[in-house]
């Protein structure tokens, strides 16, 4: 244990105005391999001719009824809701450079079952609102696949 502390070395920071300036912090030096470090230098010499892209944190949709919203899915996650529940979610993205995810059981049902795959394009309209067995409120969903004419042909296979 006395090891790893003596290894600990202060952290520096940089300040508004890239003054450097002591932060308090301890931490160990990162170890990257050389042949990684090339490649890291040469992309960072990149940067400014780079575009951001998607925010790696995504918005929760919620949807009115007739709503329509298109997207590429991009897979599944899981939050927690009010009641402290896991609840699955569908994530999309939009032409707008947005992730966005809704936890809707009818949604995540039909992407599921239907095996909609990473990287499908499709189309989300919020139906209406329907009754789930406990009684609850639940919003209805439709869900289509996008294609166009430069798309392969889509194939169903029936499971």
């Amino acid at each position: 244990m006395s090891n790893e502390k003596e290894a600990l070395q202060p952290i520096q920071g940089v300040g508004p105005g890239g003054q450097l300036e002591e932060t308090g912090l301890s931490g160990r030096a990162i170890g990257i391999a050389p042949d990684r470090l090339k490649k890291f230098m040469a992309d960072a010499e990149r940067l400014d001719e780079m575009e951001a892209g998607l925010p790696i944190k995504g918005l929760y949709k919620r949807f009115e009824v007739g709503e329509v919203v298109r997207g590429v899915f991009v897979g599944f996650n899981s939050f927690l809701n009010r009641r402290n529940e896991t609840v699955t979610a569908a994530c999309w993205i939009t032409p707008d450079k947005n992730l966005y995810t809704n936890g809707g059981v009818a949604l995540v049902k039909q992407i599921s079952e239907f095996g909609i795959g990473i990287g499908t394009k499709i189309q989300i309209t919020r139906t209406g609102t329907g009754k789930n067995k406990a009684g609850d409120d639940v919003n209805e969903f439709e869900v289509r696949i996008l294609t166009s004419l430069d798309d392969q042909t889509l194939e169903i296979v029936e499971q």
